[in-house]
């Protein structure tokens, strides 16, 4: 890519702060349930520690839906994608709160992970 274009983003970061709880789930939780981006292909069952079907998710907000349906399906694991830090702190909380074994979070541009 030449240095007049910037790269191409699947997403806009959106204006907002972290709050002090989200901050401190993306701390204490994120070690356990976010996954570092690397380029290369994800080991779901080595993830999740089970085979499951998997199913990725691309901009989960604040996380509020993905919680429910990750506990609402605890046959199924889920990867969900999101660049917005407080929403990935509020979901981190909500899936410590909720113990959500089968939810795992990506922290990076969805095409990139793709």
């Amino acid at each position: 890519m030449s240095a007049s274009h910037p790269p191409i983003r699947s997403y806009v970061l959106r204006a907002g702060r972290t709050t002090a709880a989200q901050a401190r789930a993306l701390a204490e939780f994120g070690p356990r349930w976010l996954l570092p981006f690397e380029p290369r292909r994800l080991d779901f069952a080595a993830l999740f520690g089970r085979e499951a079907p998997t199913v990725f998710e691309i901009g989960f907000g604040m996380g509020d839906a993905t919680a429910a349906i990750a506990a609402a399906h605890p046959e199924r694991n889920f990867v969900a994608c999101e660049v917005h830090p407080p929403g990935v702190g509020a979901l981190l909380a909500r899936i410590a709160a909720l113990g959500l074994g089968n939810l795992r979070l990506v922290r990076h541009d969805a095409i990139e992970v793709l």
